[in-house]
This record gives C-alpha cells, sequence and structure tokens, in this order.
C-alpha cells in the first residue's frame, strides 16, 4: 500500500514539475490542489523547476516562477544577472540593455550593454542604427567618444560624408570636420543625383549659407556653387525635369534666405534667371497653372526679386496676353492682366499705347464685328481714353463709308458715341457727300450731311432729290417720312405732290390720291373734290 501512494506521489511531483517548466502554471496549481503535497513540498518542486529553467537559459519563465511561488529573492537576482550574462555572450546587447531596465539591474550594468549595442552597431556600419540606439537607450556620450571619433574618421574614409557628418554633429565634434564631411555629402548626393538627399543634407546642415561658407575653403565654396548649379539646377531643367527644380528649391527654401556672401548672392541671382526663364518657357508654352503657380511661390513679381529676371517675367506675360487677344480668347488675356499686374503697376517701358498695341486691334476687331458690348468691356477693362477710342471707330467708320456701308457707320457712331465734329471724320464725311451728291446718290448724300451737319443746302436739296425720285417710284410712304425727317418745305414739294395726285387719280387710285392730297395739303377746288368723290364710289362699288 505505502509502495502504491509513493508511486502515486512520485507522479504528481514529475507532473507538476513538468507544467511549471513549461509555464503552465495555472495547470500545475490545479494539480497541486488535487494531491496531499505540503507546502514545502511544493515550494521544493518550484525551486527544482527553477534550476531547471536556468539551465535552459529560460530566465524570463524562471523570474516568473520565482515570484509566483515566493522563492527566496536571491532567486530572482540569480536569474536576472544570468539573463543579462547571457544576453551579452550572444552579443545580443539590445536584449540585454532592456533586460537590465525591466529587471532593475544596476546602472553600470545596464550601461555596459549600452555601450556594446552602440559599438556592434557602429562594427555593422550601422551608424543610423548606432545613433537611434544612443537617443533611444539614454547611451552616455562620454564612453563612447572614443569609438564615435574612429567612426567618423572610418566613414569619412569609406566616402560615407552623409554619415560621418551626422555623427560629428550628434557627438559635437569639431566644426571644422563637421562641415567639411556635410559639404563633400552635398555634393555627394549631386553626383548620385539622390535629390531626396540632398534636400536632407541641405535642411539639415544649411550648407549653402553665410554661416557655412565663413568656415569652409574658397575652393569648396566654389566647387559646391558650381555642382550645385550646373547639376541640380541646369542640367535638370535641360533634362525637363522642371518640377524636381521647383521642388528642390522648394524643399530648401534657400531663394528666400537673406545672405552676405557674394558667392551665394551671385548663385541665388543664377538661380532666379533660371526660374524665370523656365516660368517663361512654361507661359509660352500655355502651360498657365503651373507658370502662375512658379510666379507666386517665388515672388518673381516681388519688390525684392531680380530686375532681370522681373523683367523677363513681365514681357513675356505681356506677350503671352497678346497672343490670347489675336486668337479672341479676351476671358483668358483679362485672367493673365490680373495676376501679372499688367498695363498697371507692372507696365512695360515706354509709351504705354504702344504696349496697348493688340488691345487696340482687338477693339477694333470687336467694332468691325459691330460686337459693342465687347467693345465696352474691352474699353471698360483697359481704361482707354476717349480719344483713342475715337480714333479707332474713325478709321472703321472712314472704311464702312468707302464701302457705302453708311448703315453700319452710323450704327458705330452712335454706339460709341463718336463725336461727328471729329476732324479727320468729318472730312472723309465730306468726301463722301460731295460723291454721293454728284453722283445722284441722293438719299446716301442726304443721309451723310444730315449725320455730319454738312453744307445745310445741298443736304436739303439732296433730301428733295431722294424725296422726289421715292415719289415717282410710288414709294409715298418712304418719301413722307424724308419729309418729315429732313423738314422739306412744302412750297418744294408742291407741284411734284400735285402731278402725283393727278396721275393716281387717272388711273383710277383715288384712295392713294386723297392721301397724297391731305399728306401734302395740296389746293383743290370744287370741282377737283366732286370728281375725286365719285372715283372714289365708282372704285369702291367696282372692287
Amino acid at each position: 500500500m505505502e509502495s502504491v501512494e509513493g508511486e502515486k506521489k512520485k507522479d504528481e511531483v514529475t507532473d507538476i514539475k513538468r507544467e511549471l517548466i513549461e509555464g503552465s502554471f495555472e495547470k500545475a496549481v490545479m494539480l497541486q490542489k488535487g494531491s496531499k503535497l505540503q507546502l514545502s513540498e511544493v515550494k521544493s518542486i518550484a525551486s527544482t523547476a527553477f534550476s531547471e529553467l536556468c539551465s535552459q537559459n529560460k530566465y524570463e519563465r524562471a523570474i516568473e516562477l520565482a515570484e509566483r511561488y515566493n522563492l527566496p529573492s536571491e532567486k530572482t537576482n540569480e536569474a536576472s544577472l544570468k539573463g543579462f550574462t547571457y544576453f551579452i555572450s550572444k552579443g545580443e546587447y539590445e536584449k540585454a540593455a532592456k533586460w537590465g531596465l525591466e529587471h532593475k539591474m544596476s546602472p553600470s550594468e545596464t550601461t555596459k550593454a549600452k555601450i556594446k549595442i552602440f559599438e556592434s552597431l557602429i562594427s555593422k556600419k550601422d551608424i543610423k542604427g548606432a545613433l537611434k540606439a544612443v537617443d533611444e537607450y539614454n547611451i552616455p556620450l562620454e564612453p563612447i567618444m572614443n569609438t564615435a571619433n574612429a567612426a567618423f574618421s572610418d566613414a569619412y574614409q569609406r566616402k560615407d560624408y552623409l554619415s560621418a557628418a551626422i555623427l560629428g554633429k550628434e557627438f559635437n565634434m569639431s566644426r571644422k570636420r563637421v562641415l567639411i564631411a556635410a559639404v563633400n555629402a552635398f555634393k555627394a548626393q549631386i553626383a548620385k543625383e539622390n535629390w531626396d538627399g540632398l534636400i536632407a543634407v541641405e535642411n539639415e546642415f544649411n550648407v549653402l549659407s553665410d554661416s557655412v561658407f565663413d568656415d569652409i575653403l574658397e575652393r569648396d565654396r566654389e566647387s559646391t556653387i558650381e555642382i550645385f548649379y550646373k547639376n541640380a539646377i541646369q542640367e535638370n531643367i535641360v533634362k525637363g525635369r522642371a518640377k524636381l527644380v521647383i521642388h528642390i528649391l522648394e524643399s530648401t527654401n534657400i531663394l528666400k534666405r537673406k545672405y552676405k556672401d557674394v558667392s551665394l548672392k551671385e548663385l541665388m541671382n543664377k538661380i532666379s534667371l533660371e526660374i524665370g526663364r523656365l516660368h517663361n518657357l512654361l507661359l509660352t508654352k500655355g502651360n498657365e497653372r503651373d507658370a502662375i503657380q512658379i510666379k507666386d511661390h517665388f515672388e518673381l513679381l516681388g519688390t525684392d526679386a531680380l530686375l532681370e529676371m522681373k523683367t523677363s517675367v513681365i514681357e513675356t506675360a505681356h506677350s503671352y496676353h497678346d497672343v490670347l487677344l489675336k486668337k479672341n480668347q479676351f476671358d483668358e488675356a483679362k485672367n493673365i492682366k490680373a495676376e501679372y499686374g499688367l498695363f498697371d503697376k507692372n507696365r512695360l517701358s515706354g509709351d504705354i499705347n504702344a504696349a496697348l498695341t493688340a488691345v487696340f486691334e482687338f477693339l477694333e476687331n470687336l467694332i468691325s464685328r459691330e460686337d459693342f458690348e465687347g467693345s465696352m468691356e474691352v474699353i471698360k477693362e483697359y481704361n482707354i481714353p476717349k480719344d483713342k477710342i475715337a480714333g479707332i471707330a474713325t478709321k472703321i467708320i472712314i472704311d464702312k463709308l468707302n464701302k457705302l456701308e453708311f448703315e453700319s457707320a452710323f450704327l458705330i457712331l452712335n454706339e460709341l458715341k463718336i463725336d461727328p465734329s471729329f476732324e479727320e471724320l468729318k472730312n472723309e464725311a465730306q468726301n463722301q457727300f460731295l460723291d454721293a451728291f454728284n453722283s445722284n446718290h441722293f438719299e446716301v448724300a442726304a443721309e451723310i450731311g444730315k449725320f455730319f451737319k454738312l453744307d445745310e443746302k445741298k443736304t436739303k436739296v439732296s433730301a428733295y432729290k431722294a424725296w422726289e425720285k421715292h415719289m415717282k417710284n410710288a414709294r409715298y410712304d418712304k418719301a413722307f417720312q424724308f419729309k418729315k425727317e429732313y423738314k422739306i418745305p412744302s412750297d418744294w414739294t408742291e407741284e411734284v405732290a400735285r402731278e402725283i395726285y393727278e396721275y393716281n387719280m387717272q388711273i383710277s387710285r383715288p384712295d392713294i390720291a386723297k392721301k397724297i392730297r391731305c399728306v401734302y395739303g395740296i389746293k383743290y377746288s370744287l370741282f377737283d373734290l366732286i370728281v375725286e368723290y365719285i372715283k372714289r364710289f365708282f372704285f369702291r362699288k367696282k372692287d
């Protein structure tokens, strides 16, 4: 019986120990409750399991077991130290450092691990990782300074200038050493066409700045400027990488800095000219959106803008504006005018009328087409003076008069409120008036004479002749309008009117005859009235 009990107890001990080693602590507790083991026996089992876990390098589980079963603190400290030592021996320094922090080991021990982390990463040439570890683990700089200096020299010799510069800056190394590395890193990124790397270097070290240029050799200044201007700016523009150039300049913001160094000032002026040329190219090709974006972002028309560049931008915008007008794209031209302040704060040098040549031509075209609404909009938009409007309109009106398009000419005069007494216009009207009068085009002569207030007598004679022609051609309503409009005296019209009256009586058109008699006040006898009445009566009866 005792033998059976002994075997059972042995099995219980084995099972509980197995669960503890596997980390199944809840199962171990259940087995413990189902057994007759004493507390001291359970602690003995836990102590044995602890030792086996340590021998298997399972220190985290060993510590948890020690805490659950209240094993002596020496056990926990033993596991902590063994775990730390184990990670160090395996070269897993980050795990060792984290282990030391989690298990509250002495600062001297954890610092060793931290230093090992840095040294390990440096040995792998992982400078970025090493610097990250310095920040993440708060590694003191003094114990690793020698390693950092050696790493700087190694990186520089390997031409990993960026890593060297960053390392030097982080460890407050000699400014001269750091700047030399930074300048070389700057040039190296350009040589590799690593444009994001170039931007990162410039933003980190401000290579293109007075403070850096004051502390580097002249040959380094010259080579830095040359490679940046030729390779990063000019070459990219030539290769059609305009957006890349804009990205570089926007990301580094170098054009908006103030410079004292002469070479940097000259560099920025050259870049400004390139940006101006780029803007001009885009606008000339009709890429208004990108051109305007460049103009606004780089303040190409600002008060501090380079005069040469600013002038070229204004001239290009002006030319593009004129091209739009020639294509009858008035709204687009108006937008360019507003965007670039043309004809106002940014006007071309010289005579304003010369600058407005395309506008005048556009207006002339609108007036010729009798688009008076469009004409008035142009006049208002460009604030065209009255004398210039009159000059343009006069040219068109004279052409209309020459083509005998009198109605169109008169319409333009009225709509644009052009003074008909304008000397040049009146002289041409006089010539047309005489030509019409001498050619027996009396109606035309009368209209010209009246409109331009020419020779009153000849105008009235022309009106009479035109009236007479209308009467004899049975255009009685038109004739009456002429008499009324030109105020032709009744004594001038009486004889012809009577003839037409009698003619209509003869051809049995008494109603028309009566109208003529009434309109022109023809004197009649009682006999004439009776005859007219009889004819009207019989004419209606016949109808």
